[in-house]
Protein backbone atom coordinates (compact mmCIF):
# COMPACT_ATOMS: atom_id res chain seq x y z
CA UNK A 1 0.00 0.00 0.00
CA UNK A 2 1.39 3.41 -0.84
CA UNK A 3 0.75 6.54 1.21
CA UNK A 4 -2.12 7.77 -1.00
CA UNK A 5 -3.81 4.39 -0.65
CA UNK A 6 -3.28 4.51 3.12
CA UNK A 7 -4.92 7.93 3.33
CA UNK A 8 -7.93 6.84 1.28
CA UNK A 9 -8.25 3.64 3.31
CA UNK A 10 -8.19 5.54 6.60
CA UNK A 11 -10.72 8.07 5.31
CA UNK A 12 -13.09 5.29 4.24
CA UNK A 13 -12.69 3.53 7.58
CA UNK A 14 -13.28 6.79 9.47
CA UNK A 15 -16.50 7.44 7.55
CA UNK A 16 -17.66 3.86 8.08
CA UNK A 17 -16.96 4.04 11.82
CA UNK A 18 -18.86 7.32 12.11
CA UNK A 19 -21.79 5.78 10.23
CA UNK A 20 -21.81 2.77 12.52
CA UNK A 21 -21.68 5.08 15.55
CA UNK A 22 -24.72 6.95 14.28
CA UNK A 23 -26.63 3.70 13.74
CA UNK A 24 -25.69 2.06 17.04
CA UNK A 25 -28.59 1.75 19.42
CA UNK A 26 -26.29 1.44 22.41
CA UNK A 27 -24.37 4.54 23.56
CA UNK A 28 -21.38 2.43 24.64
CA UNK A 29 -21.14 0.85 21.18
CA UNK A 30 -21.51 4.28 19.58
CA UNK A 31 -18.60 5.57 21.70
CA UNK A 32 -16.39 2.68 20.61
CA UNK A 33 -17.08 3.42 16.95
CA UNK A 34 -16.41 7.13 17.50
CA UNK A 35 -13.11 6.31 19.19
CA UNK A 36 -12.18 4.17 16.20
CA UNK A 37 -13.16 7.00 13.85
CA UNK A 38 -10.93 9.41 15.77
CA UNK A 39 -8.02 6.99 15.50
CA UNK A 40 -8.51 6.72 11.74
CA UNK A 41 -8.67 10.53 11.51
CA UNK A 42 -5.40 10.75 13.45
CA UNK A 43 -3.79 8.31 11.05
CA UNK A 44 -4.99 10.36 8.07
CA UNK A 45 -3.31 13.40 9.58
CA UNK A 46 -0.09 11.50 10.16
CA UNK A 47 -0.06 10.07 6.64
CA UNK A 48 -0.76 13.47 5.09
CA UNK A 49 2.07 15.09 7.06
CA UNK A 50 4.53 12.43 5.96
CA UNK A 51 3.81 12.67 2.21
CA UNK A 52 6.22 14.67 0.04
CA UNK A 53 3.25 16.55 -1.45
CA UNK A 54 2.14 17.73 1.99
CA UNK A 55 5.66 18.84 2.86
CA UNK A 56 5.99 20.73 -0.44
CA UNK A 57 2.68 22.53 0.13
CA UNK A 58 3.90 24.04 3.42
Amino acid sequence: MNCDNDIEYYRRREAAARGLAAQAGNPAISRVHLEMAEEYARRVGQAECSTPRAAAAR
